[in-house]
């Protein structure tokens, strides 16, 4: 979809250059906050990277009073999946509806889904999705269909 190589990196670096410095903010906001819990006699100038997330998540607790587990509800797979469909046919005027039994799945969670062009109503591209981990009989990584070949990503 990408006119080019270059637009790709023009866009990486000017979501860099307005993402960098709000997180280095966060950053510094999460370890201000961090040495207030730690007390007096512990000072963490830096946060080392297994640290983060721990005090990332006390710190959104304390901060919006709201635990992973309250938001828990509001974010649902099919919740999650109509806004993310949504928003596929906003950004790239494309409708994903789910495939009446037009392929084998593997486990009765597995989803197949047909990507149509709404201008045109023809069927561009499908897919699996397969939300449940079951890593004693999964393969690592994506798989995408078109058309009939299959294609690793």
């Amino acid at each position: 979809m990408a006119p080019s190589v270059q637009s790709v990196r023009d866009l990486a670096a000017l979501i860099a250059d307005k993402a960098l410095p709000a997180a280095i903010c966060e950053l510094q906001e999460i370890t201000q906050f961090a040495n207030s819990k730690v007390g007096d006699d512990a000072v963490l100038e830096k946060l080392m990277p297994w640290d983060i997330p721990f005090w990332s998540e006390r710190y959104r607790e304390e901060k919006f009073t709201v635990t992973k587990e309250e938001l828990r509800p509001y974010f649902s797979l099919p919740l999650v999946l109509e806004g993310l469909f949504g928003l596929a046919q906003r950004l790239f005027d494309v409708e994903i509806k789910a495939a009446d039994g037009d392929a084998e799945i593997w486990n009765e969670d597995v989803q197949y889904y047909n990507v149509c062009d709404i201008s045109s109503g023809e069927q561009i591209a499908s897919f699996y999705l397969d939300p449940y981990a079951r890593p004693s009989n999964k393969r690592g990584g994506a798989w995408m269909v078109g058309g009939n070949k299959y294609d690793v990503l």
